[in-house]
């Protein structure tokens, strides 16, 4: 038989003494979590210079440059020609509008940071019947702009909320049900008309002070066609500022597996992220618009422009054909077309 292990010798406790003596020596022995704390600290001072917050650049791994192109094939050809019904057209678009949700909140390097992007349209996926894909293509965008889900029947605050303080897109399904009479959907229907451009604020007054809150984001919605048809001009600001994919029920069955979609969609949030933080003082160049667009159209399909161009390859071509199948005033705009174009009609006015 092994020899029984000795048992731990217990303090001897006689009076209030030594209860006082007992506390006075646990309180000057560390608890667990300092002691971890403590080996982690002095793990990462090993590693690092002491006081670093963060590891020193020889400690880190090589970055891996993103192709662009590769990302933007996976997207349209691949991720949404599996999972969703759409034309080619409306596939391309809804790829770039992903990719342009993503550079909302992205900024340039430099002393003084300028956003990437100035404008962010709304993806309005609209069709005449239930059953044509809609909400399945919105759970598509929605994981490709790591939006944390979808979202339906919004309080005004819930939408500052989103769009503002947490800096998250808005995936909202079933829109048709929303906007109607009444001053909550009247509220939310203004802040996603105001939401649109980055200088889109909510004032709210608390007490002397006025608190200015942001409503700058990027807004994905599903809807029935009733929702343009019985609204007359009530709905008509926010479909200018929309790229409209027109969805029909499709005739084969689109295959479904969540989990796929779930998986593939992160892969492709995560790389769409670390290619726009590679190229965002590329992507914030000054974007021309040819002479297809003009007017609300020009801010509207300008961001996706931004990243066709940086995309290269014949994504600019692509995100053209969009434009003259999916914009209203394709080919009624005599938009300038260069920055010499701006600088001559400067030297015209102070002449």
């Amino acid at each position: 038989m092994p020899p029984a292990r000795p048992r731990p010798t217990q303090p001897v406790i006689r009076d209030a003494a030594d209860i006082k003596r007992l506390k006075d020596a646990n309180r000057n022995q560390p608890s667990r979590v300092t002691a971890v704390a403590t080996r982690d600290r002095q793990a990462h001072e090993a590693a690092n210079k002491p006081g670093e917050l963060v590891p020193r650049p020889d400690t880190l791994p090589e970055p891996v440059q993103v192709d662009g192109l590769k990302v933007m094939k996976y997207l349209s050809d691949d991720y949404l020609y599996a999972w969703a019904s759409m034309t080619p057209v409306q596939r391309d678009a809804v790829a770039l509008w992903c990719v342009a949700a993503n550079l909302a909140h992205l900024q340039t390097t430099g002393i003084e940071p300028e956003p990437v992007i100035e404008t962010m349209p709304r993806l309005m996926l609209m069709s005449s019947a239930p059953g044509s894909g809609k909400t399945r293509v919105l759970e598509l965008v929605q994981r490709v702009v790591g939006a944390r889900g979808i979202v339906v029947e919004p309080t005004p605050a819930a939408v500052q909320g989103i769009l503002g303080k947490n800096k998250e897109p808005l995936c909202l399904d079933e829109a048709d049900v929303l906007f109607g009479k009444g001053a909550r959907k009247e509220a939310i229907r203004a802040i996603l008309n105001n939401g649109y451009s980055r200088d889109g604020f909510v004032p709210h007054n608390r007490g002397e002070e006025t608190l200015w809150i942001p409503v700058w984001g990027p807004v994905a919605l599903t809807a029935l066609d009733v929702l343009e048809t019985a609204t007359g001009e009530q709905m008509k600001p926010l479909f200018e500022r929309s790229v409209i994919i027109r969805m029909r029920k499709s005739r084969t069955a689109v295959a479904a597996n969540k989990a796929a979609m779930r998986k593939q969609g992160m892969a492709l949030h995560f790389a769409i992220q670390h290619w726009a933080e590679q190229n965002k003082d590329e992507l914030a160049q000054p974007f021309w618009m040819p002479e297809v667009v003009a007017n609300r159209d020009a801010d509207v399909w300008g961001p996706l422009g931004q990243v066709a161009r940086q995309v290269g390859g014949d994504w600019p071509e692509r995100w053209e054909r969009c434009v003259r199948e999916l914009s209203k005033s394709a080919g009624k705009g005599t938009q300038l077309t260069s920055a010499e174009d701006v600088d001559s009609m400067l030297d015209d006015a102070f002449a």
